[in-house]
């Protein structure tokens, strides 16, 4: 497979996954080249296709018992058959993009996608770029229904609300450069390696690590749009995020450099995908080390902060229980 978060998805009696590294290692993750499915019973291999774009975080869908949809990281989306791969219908994405965000299926077989728009692979971090694109798709046909442009990247899955009137996500660049990850094979002490990473954390505690190596502080905000027409319904904007990579990635770094850790970083998007309660409350966790709850009829915010990067899947619920995933930990809550 590719070095990201790709999810492996069942539906009736095949599996989809995302196979093959689409370029060479990147320490910053390489995506899949194709889509295959296999046979859940026997393992064996039924369909494989390659999409225009590299394969980050697959998640397929299934409006049906014979189709499933997914989105590549250009921001193309694709309709095949669940069976046999054959392609019922494709819209190609942005070029010279890229998102780990996703697409999620609406009520009505629709689907909402969150991607970034063309030419923006190198200008998404930078303060206003307009670079995060909400899309809504037409099942049967894949006719784009409404393009939305959005204050910053999107790197996160759509939500849709219980009664399917409103699409919820949450747009923010991604980080992933802790500065003590380029202090290994620098020949440095652990003294050195300590001082370096004493000075990080001084920034992280000042909010002034971005500032500092000359770079943009990220905006980030949790919006609700029409699922009918694409138009904003509420924004709610987030303090920015002031790192330069997300929350613990440069202890991370740090016990890599220093010999204790095989992996440099946990590289989370800015945000987990958001849940919404049948009250309209969103409850999203994000990268900077904290969960929210939100409630757009009042404009009010509660916080806990669990203070690691947030997975992609977001928060999820069970009867009592809700559930929230980082990088390194599971905190589960009575409800």
């Amino acid at each position: 497979t590719g070095m990201e978060g790709d999810m492996v998805e069942a539906h009736n009696g095949v599996v989809v996954a995302a196979v093959e590294m689409f370029g060479p290692t990147d320490p910053v993750g390489v995506p899949a080249r194709r889509a295959i499915g296999v046979n859940a019973s026997t393992g064996d291999e039924l369909w494989s296709y390659t999409p225009d774009c590299g394969i980050w975080n697959i998640m397929a869908l299934f409006p049906d018992d014979d189709t499933l949809n997914f989105m590549d990281m250009c921001g193309g989306v694709y309709r095949l058959g669940l069976f046999n791969g054959s392609e019922v219908w494709k819209h190609t994405g942005s070029v010279f993009s890229m998102t780990d965000g996703g697409a999620t299926l609406g009520p009505d077989g629709s689907v909402y996608t969150c991607s970034n728009g063309p030419f923006t692979l190198t200008t998404m971090n930078d303060l206003g770029s307009n670079a995060g694109r909400a899309r809504k798709y037409r099942s049967s046909d894949g006719a784009l229904l409404w393009e939305v442009k959005l204050p910053n990247a999107c790197m996160n899955f759509p939500s849709i609300s219980p009664d399917g009137k409103t699409m919820v996500l949450a747009d923010g660049s991604n980080v992933i450069f802790a500065p003590t990850k380029d202090l290994k094979g620098q020949n440095k002490s652990q003294a050195e390696i300590d001082e370096f990473f004493a000075f990080q954390q001084a920034l992280l505690s000042n909010k002034s690590q971005l500032a500092y190596y000359g770079k943009d502080d990220l905006n980030a905000s949790i919006s609700g749009f029409d699922t009918r027409t694409g138009k904003l319904k509420w924004r709610h904007d987030v303090e920015p995020w002031y790192g330069m990579a997300f929350a613990l990635d440069e202890e991370r770094a740090y016990n890599w450099v220093s010999g204790k850790s095989m992996l440099p970083h946990c590289g989370p998007p800015h945000w987990g995908g958001a849940t919404i309660d049948q009250a309209g409350k969103v409850y999203i966790s994000r990268s900077n080390g904290d969960m929210y709850i939100y409630d757009p009829s009042t404009d009010e915010q509660t916080t806990f902060h669990h203070g690691d990067g947030s997975m992609m899947a977001g928060i999820s619920f069970a009867p009592g229980l809700m559930v929230v995933p980082t990088c390194s930990y599971v905190y589960v809550f009575h409800t």
